[in-house]
């Protein structure tokens, strides 16, 4: 278990050093904050080495990765802390333009089930209000 330890810090200590890097970041530094962000993302799994935190630390990886997502400059520049990327969701992970699509793809599926282009609207007889005093 220790071995997957070692290799999500490495991974996400690689995730980090992917340039470019701010010039204030050490290496140093960047191991240091993912072993951080590794025994954040352990604990949050009840110290247990399980599929949910296998699929966090790939997670983690991929967004840290991602060139278009500055959540990697945020942690490096110490904006966003160690602990708190290691409790953020994927979807807090993501990037703005990410967010957006998600939005606008969640939108258009709801749209599109609801059936929105045949759906007509109801005609109602509306009763005579006159009629019911006779």
């Amino acid at each position: 278990m220790d071995q997957i330890r070692r290799k999500s810090a490495e991974l996400l200590e690689e995730a980090l050093c992917d340039s470019p890097a701010p010039a204030h970041a050490t290496a140093d530094e960047a191991c240091s904050m993912a072993k951080c962000i590794e025994k954040e993302i352990y604990a949050a799994n009840h110290n247990q080495i399980n599929n949910e935190y296998k699929e966090s630390i790939r997670s983690h990886v991929y967004n840290l990765r991602d060139t278009k997502n500055p959540l990697r400059q945020h942690v490096l520049s110490g904006s966003i802390s160690p602990s708190e990327l290691a409790h953020m969701t994927t979807k807090d992970m993501a990037s703005p333009e990410l967010r957006l699509e998600t939005e606008q793809l969640r939108r258009r599926s709801i749209a599109d089930s609801m059936e929105y282009d045949t759906i007509q609207p109801r005609h109602r007889e509306q009763d005579n209000p006159d009629e019911d005093k006779q």
